[in-house]
């Protein structure tokens, strides 16, 4: 989120993102969209469109299973047009993943991250910007997957590959992923400070005559490795360094994580990984402080016990200063949370269940820009 947040002015490709959305339009209105689609037989780029409205609409009424089956359905009605297609088809598998991410189950989350790409380079050439930022995806899940090095390698080639093709931003995307993976690892260990150190030098002078967002998130992953190195006036000077440039998009600065290590969460531990959501709706104001932070949907079986801790992650945010008149009150955000546990198999069994380390994962469900004076609680 924090990267997502400063390289925001980065230009990527439409779709790159994957990125599950709010759609307005009601569930019922969805799935008779998608039916008639299917019944005249549509062309894929509008069938691939219903079914994403369709599973989006399902995945915001917190029916995580429905829209993962409707999304397959469409993978398996479309995939064979990902010559014709690559992006549509990619999109779709795209949408499995994150949905495979909040069930827990990793392996599915690959696969889906794998049919991705397959898709793309289907339909295009690998040097085409499409395919690489699809490689740096596929990166990107190897290291939420806990395959450190693997990802690093495919960061590494990646860079490499978009220098030959002549796609300098995408290089950056690269070296600023591996960069934010060498601190991530900082911050567990002192022993990676000197790569992520060496990261960041290469990200510096590789970026320095691109965009800010660049800039911004070097600046960023600059301050975690301080605060994490024992500097807790770290966020401060970068705060007071942004302020100069104030921005109109919600750009992350600084937050600490939601804490649910195991040996933390006792209140009470989960048992059932199943219908674990809810929905925060939340202020930036014009200083990038967050506010008045306010739950506003829970999952039909929501265990209750964990609210406060994502209630207290979002109050350590820190937002660049927003370019706003005076008087406004600031833009209004909403937010998927859901606790899950990644799925394994056990000695002598085939079925996957839930490892029981808890963890989470969040989504940016906010629709549109917030009109002055909006009230958080009718901002579902």
């Amino acid at each position: 989120m924090l990267l997502a947040s400063a390289a925001a002015a980065q230009d990527a490709p439409e779709g790159a993102g994957g990125e599950v959305v709010v759609t307005a339009v009601r569930l019922e209105q969805t799935a008779e969209r998608l039916a008639e689609c299917i019944a005249r037989r549509c062309p894929p780029a509008e069938d691939v469109a219903a079914s994403l409205a369709h599973v989006e609409n399902q995945f915001v009424a917190g029916a995580y299973r429905d829209a993962q089956r409707t999304v397959a359905e469409a993978i398996r009605r479309n995939r064979g047009f990902a010559n014709t297609n690559p992006v549509d088809v990619a999109v779709l598998y795209r949408a499995d993943a994150r949905i495979n991410a909040h069930l827990g189950d990793g392996d599915g989350m690959k696969q889906a991250m794998r049919g991705m790409l397959a898709s793309l380079r289907a339909g295009l050439p690998e040097e085409d910007p499409q395919t690489l930022y699809g490689r740096i995806e596929m990166a990107d899940g190897l290291s939420e997957l806990g395959n450190i090095r693997g990802a690093e390698r495919e960061y590494k080639a990646i860079a490499e590959d978009a220098v030959a093709a002549g796609q300098p931003t995408i290089r950056n995307f690269a070296l600023l992923r591996t960069a934010s993976l060498k601190v991530s690892l900082a911050q567990l260990s002192e022993r990676f400070r000197p790569e992520a150190r060496a990261a960041l030098d290469a990200l510096k002078t590789s970026s320095a005559s691109d965009a800010s967002g660049f800039r911004l998130a070097t600046q960023v992953l600059e301050t975690r490795l301080a605060m994490s190195g024992g500097d807790p006036d770290a966020i401060d000077a970068l705060i007071a360094r942004v302020k100069a440039e104030p921005t109109r998009t919600p750009r992350l600065l600084y937050g600490k994580p939601v804490e649910l290590g195991a040996g933390k969460w006792r209140d009470p531990p989960l048992q059932n990984y199943e219908d674990q959501w809810i929905d925060v709706a939340f202020w930036i104001g014009p200083d990038g402080r967050t506010r008045d932070a306010a739950l506003l949907r829970q999952s039909e079986h929501y265990n209750g016990g964990w609210t406060k801790r994502v209630l207290a992650s979002l109050a350590s945010r820190r937002y660049a200063p927003l370019a706003l008149p005076p008087g406004d009150p600031g833009l209004l955000r909403v937010e998927r949370y859901t606790i899950t546990s990644r799925l394994a198999t056990r000695l002598g069994s085939r079925i996957a269940k839930p490892t029981g380390l808890p963890r989470v994962e969040v989504l940016d469900l906010t629709l549109d820009a917030p009109q002055p004076g909006m009230n958080p609680q009718r901002a579902s």
